[in-house]
C-alpha cells in the first residue's frame, strides 16, 4: 500500500518538529540536574520511535501494527519525561528522579534472581546494583537535607492525572493490543464474526493518523515541559501556533471523515 500525499505531509511536519527541539536542546547546558537529564534521554528514545514510524509510513502503509507499537511507546515514554518534569521545583523532579532510578534498581534485583535460579552467574549485575544503590543513596541524602524525599512512582493512569491529561489513557489502551497481541488488533484482518466474517486487510487513512494523534502530541507537550525546566523557564517557542495548527489539522480523524 503506497503512502498518500496526506500521510506524507505528516511525517514532514513531525520531522521538522523534531528538528525546531534539536535546534533549541543543542544550545542548552543539560547536566546540572539528573532529571533534566534522565528526561532528555527519554526524548531522545521517543525521537528514534517517531523517526521509524516515518520510516515505515514512507516504505508502506501496510507496516501500520508495527507504527502503533511504536506510537504506544513514544506516548508512555512522553508520559514518563511529563512526570519528571512537572513539578516547579527541580529539587522535587530529582526526588521523582530517583524513584525512576529505584525502579531500575528492583529490576536488576530480578535479573539477579532469574540468573542464579539457573545458575549462571550475575556479577555483573550485582556490581551494577551496587553502583546505582550507592549513587541513589547519596543523592538521597542530600535532597533529605534540602526538606524533600523520594516521590512515589506512579502508574500511567495516575501520572496522566496527575498532569491533566487523563483523557488520553484511552489511547494507552487502545494500542496496548497492537503491543500485547490483543483481539482488538487483529480487527485490521478482519470484518464481522462467524459465517459473516470477511478476511483481508483493512488498513485505513484513519488508521494511521491515529499513530500520530497518540504519538505527536504527546511528544509535543513533553518536549515543551523539558525545555521550559532545562532552560530554567526563560520563554522559549519550540512549536510555532502555526505549525501545531497545521499538523492538528492532518491527523484530524473527523475532518477525514466530513471529507468522505
Amino acid at each position: 500500500m503506497e503512502s498518500t500525499p496526506e500521510i506524507l505531509s505528516i511525517v514532514k511536519l513531525v520531522d521538522n518538529g523534531i528538528t525546531n527541539f534539536l535546534n533549541i536542546t543543542n544550545e542548552l547546558e543539560v547536566g546540572e540536574y539528573e532529571s533534566v537529564v534522565e528526561s532528555r534521554l527519554i526524548l531522545n528514545l521517543c525521537i528514534r520511535h517517531l523517526e521509524s514510524i516515518n520510516e515505515l509510513a514512507k516504505q508502506d502503509l501496510v507496516y501500520l501494527p508495527s507504527a502503533m507499537v511504536l506510537s504506544r511507546s513514544v506516548f508512555e515514554s512522553a508520559i514518563n519525561v511529563l512526570w519528571l518534569m512537572h513539578p516547579n521545583d527541580l529539587f522535587e523532579c530529582e526526588s521523582r528522579y530517583l524513584s525512576r532510578l529505584e525502579e531500575h534498581e528492583v529490576w536488576i534485583t530480578n535479573q539477579i534472581k532469574y540468573f542464579d535460579s539457573l545458575n549462571w552467574n550475575s556479577d555483573k549485575y550485582a556490581e551494577e546494583k551496587r553502583l546505582i544503590f550507592e549513587f541513589r543513596r547519596s543523592v538521597e541524602n542530600l535532597l533529605k537535607d534540602k526538606g524533600y524525599k523520594t516521590s512515589s512512582r506512579k502508574n500511567v493512569r495516575d501520572i496522566l492525572k496527575s498532569v491533566n491529561e487523563e483523557r488520553k489513557y484511552l489511547y494507552y489502551k487502545l494500542l496496548s493490543g497492537y503491543t500485547h497481541g490483543g483481539y482488538n488488533s487483529t480487527y485490521l484482518y478482519r470484518k464481522n464474526l462467524g459465517t459473516c466474517k470477511t478476511l483481508g486487510e483493512f488498513i485505513s487513512l484513519d488508521d494511521w493518523k491515529l499513530v500520530y494523534i497518540v504519538a505527536w502530541p504527546a511528544f509535543e507537550i513533553a518536549s515543551e515541559f523539558f525545555i521550559d525546566r532545562a532552560s530554567k523557564s526563560q520563554f522559549k517557542i519550540v512549536y510555532p501556533n502555526e505549525f501545531k495548527d497545521e499538523i492538528r489539522s492532518l491527523i484530524d480523524i473527523k475532518k477525514t471523515a466530513a471529507n468522505k
